[in-house]
């Protein structure tokens, strides 16, 4: 058996400084950076970003509700950072859904008014002070039903409007019957129309951002007035020489007796009520010239001290829907049995919602 080796000192120093030295060697080559995605180590350093969100140029159109006579709407600028330059683009005008107005009256009143269109308007469009007129047609202009007319084709900024984020602006729509008021209510009463209003924005220079078109459809009734007392005439007239009672009425205005029938109305009605009992119709005539009720005998029960009350009532269309009733409701009594009723009083109608139109 061979002898084991037996080191001295300075040996056993020498062969420890040289494994030492393979150790550190070892662990430097470990931690070189590699050229290739083995990498085994990296530096990093966190960073807080701020919250990053797109914006988009939006435009919004909301109708007014508060009045179908002078139309208008709401514009605004929905963007949360971008400012626009809006303007109205375009109108189409239509009957109103479920009214009963007919295509051809919606284009012959398009043809006959004035159209006025007012930016940044005040917020009741009764206002007799408007904005600024961005438009305007006159009497005999080609807008037809159902037809996109192009109101406002300008498209520089400087034609436009201004809108910052969340600014509105509100506009008017004006349409000035070209004629009297008597032949718009004449031909026209109880007419109800959509006009629609399409508007646009672009964004400010030298961005070239353009919104969706948006719109929104504007409601204008043209109003339909009660049968009232005519005012040159009596109301309701027991004529000499013992003949039969006849009831008389007035229209629009109460001088007026429409000898022509005013074209607006489909029908009249008189209508009856005994004492306790609800109004029925007693008669129907489509004779718009039509203002005198003569009285039939029947029309009061046959004993004395028998009563009834009659209206008029009318109607824009055919259908019981939409209607007008009387200003007045007047009353019959049978002075005893066998005689024919008399008219013994006159008075204002306490019925309530007298008028539903469209």
């Amino acid at each position: 058996m061979t002898a084991p080796v037996r080191r001295t000192g300075h040996q056993r120093y020498i062969l420890a400084s040289a494994l030492l030295i393979t150790v550190v060697g070892a662990l430097v080559i470990a931690f070189i950076p590699q050229q290739g995605t083995d990498a085994r180590w990296r530096n990093t350093t966190t960073v807080q970003a701020p919250g990053l969100s797109m914006d988009k140029l939006t435009l919004t159109s909301t109708a007014d509700t508060t009045s179908t006579a002078f139309p208008g709407l709401t514009v605004k600028n929905a963007s949360n950072r971008t400012t626009g330059y809006w303007k109205p683009d375009s109108l189409t005008i239509n009957p109103w859904p479920g009214s009963g107005t007919t295509v051809a009256e919606t284009t012959y009143y398009a043809q006959e008014s004035y159209w006025a269109f007012f930016v940044n308007a005040p917020a009741n469009c009764a206002n007799t002070v408007m904005g600024t007129e961005a438009y305007h047609y006159s009497v005999g202009n080609t807008i037809t039903s159902g037809v996109k007319e192009t109101i406002f084709p300008l498209q520089s900024r400087a034609d436009r409007y201004k809108l910052t984020p969340g600014q509105s602006s509100h506009t008017c729509v004006r349409l000035n019957y070209g004629y009297s008021e008597y032949d718009r209510i004449y031909y026209y009463a109880g007419r109800a129309f959509s006009i629609s209003m399409t508007s646009d924005q672009i964004s400010e220079a030298p961005a070239t951002w353009r919104s969706a078109p948006s719109s929104a459809a504007m409601k204008l009734s043209v109003p339909f007035p009660q049968p009232k007392e005519p005012g040159d005439r009596y109301t309701c007239i027991n004529p000499p020489g013992g003949k039969l009672p006849y009831m008389q009425w007035a229209w629009f205005n109460p001088n007026d007796v429409p000898d022509a029938g005013p074209a607006s109305i489909n029908r009249w009605e008189v209508q009856r009520r005994l004492p306790n009992g609800a109004w029925t119709t007693l008669t129907s005539t489509t004779d718009s010239s039509s203002d005198v009720y003569s009285f039939a005998y029947s029309d009061v029960p046959d004993f004395a001290g028998a009563s009834a009350d009659f209206r008029v009532v009318a109607y824009p269309y055919a259908g019981t829907q939409y209607y007008a009733r009387s200003t007045f409701t007047a009353t019959l009594t049978r002075p005893s049995a066998g005689r024919f009723p008399q008219c013994t009083s006159v008075q204002l109608s306490t019925e309530p919602n007298p008028v539903v139109m469209p």
